[in-house]
């Protein structure tokens, strides 16, 4: 990159709270009432274009910096058609790092069509979190709202790039030393959580850190344990399947490994608020449930994801809970696992 560029862009750096509060990187300007005042000009979308680009550190050559232009309009105006207050959605999208991908771009560098969702046979279900469903008066001794965040036993929101093996645990260890994983093109849930039970633990991030690509696995020749592993687990179970109200019981004791279909432009682009779709089952995505709670009488989970923190509420998305279809919203009750473990190191 040349000097020029260089000076370009931090020219383009220093300006960026001020525009970004100013438009607020939306090309629709609205009256309180909703209706459309003026589409933003060719110039502004441009501007906005390389102060997004400045944001997220991309770069592209000529050809392809248009055509990543083009499919970034198209998606600031999907942005200001869906967050139009006359809409009332309980949710808004925005230009995170994903605003330059069309949908299916998004879907094959950063989901995962491998997961299983299907539950193996030998995976016991944990009839600790099974609720009778004519006792509703167990629900009422657990807590209004879980947010694990609180306590210390959700680890930083890392950002998975476009390796789609993550799920919620030492992602990297996972990705290298689990030989059922397949590397960067997905992943199972079950098979990391066997690959812990297996190796009598996993390690912490800061003793593995997470490096966006597939390495070597690095071991302790010794003792045969990957590094320092802090966490181990003797099993993993399931709650059952259709089960809002076990799964809320799971998440009461602990975090939850889940999986959902992510695979719709509002999930790409999600900005904060509670999502309600659209989405399906079509399961796609692993993720780490991580409490639920309520605002303005709508009732969420709380999911940590692996899209790092400049996407949805600092990498945390609140989905719709207590809905009338039996999988949940996106399918959230179509696959969990937890993990009874205990902690072997300080």
């Amino acid at each position: 990159m040349g000097s020029s560029q260089i000076m370009i862009r931090i020219a383009l750096l220093s300006s960026w709270f001020y525009i970004s509060s100013t438009l607020d990187l939306n090309i629709i300007n609205y009256h309180h009432n909703g209706s459309v005042e003026r589409l933003r000009s060719e110039v502004e979308m441009r501007w906005l274009y390389e102060e997004w680009m400045v944001r997220f550190d991309k770069s592209h050559m000529d050809m392809e910096r248009e055509r990543r232009f083009e499919i970034f309009k198209d998606n600031l105006r999907f942005i200001d058609e869906h967050n139009r207050p006359s809409n009332n959605h309980s949710y808004t999208v925005g230009l995170n790092g994903f605003a330059d991908l069309t949908n299916e771009e998004y879907q094959e560098k950063y989901l995962n069509k491998l997961i299983s969702v299907r539950v193996n046979v030998s995976l016991g279900v944990g009839d600790e979190y099974v609720v009778v469903r004519d006792k509703n008066e167990e629900l009422g001794q657990l807590p209004a709202s879980v947010d694990w965040r609180s306590t210390g036993a959700v680890g930083p929101v890392i950002d998975q790039g476009e390796c789609g093996s993550l799920i919620a645990l030492s992602a990297q260890q996972l990705v290298d030393c689990e030989g059922g994983f397949r590397a960067c093109v997905g992943g199972h849930v079950d098979s990391a959580l066997d690959y812990i039970v297996k190796n009598r633990g996993i390690d912490t991030l800061e003793s593995y850190p997470y490096k966006k690509a597939i390495g070597r696995c690095k071991q302790n020749a010794v003792i045969h344990l990957t590094l320092a592993a802090v966490v181990s687990i003797d099993s993993r179970k399931s709650v059952f399947s259709h089960d809002e109200k076990g799964l809320q019981r799971a998440v009461a004791g602990q975090p939850v490994g889940i999986a959902i279909e992510a695979k719709g432009r509002s999930f790409q682009l999600y900005k904060g608020g509670i999502f309600n779709g659209p989405c399906g089952t079509s399961i796609d995505h692993a993720m780490l449930l991580i409490g639920y709670g309520a605002e303005n009488g709508q009732d969420y989970w709380l999911i940590k994801n692996t899209y790092g923190v400049f996407w949805g509420e600092n990498g945390f998305v609140r989905m719709e809970r207590n809905i009338a279809s039996r999988s949940g919203r996106c399918g959230i009750t179509e696959y969990s696992s937890y993990y009874p473990y205990r902690r072997q190191g300080p």
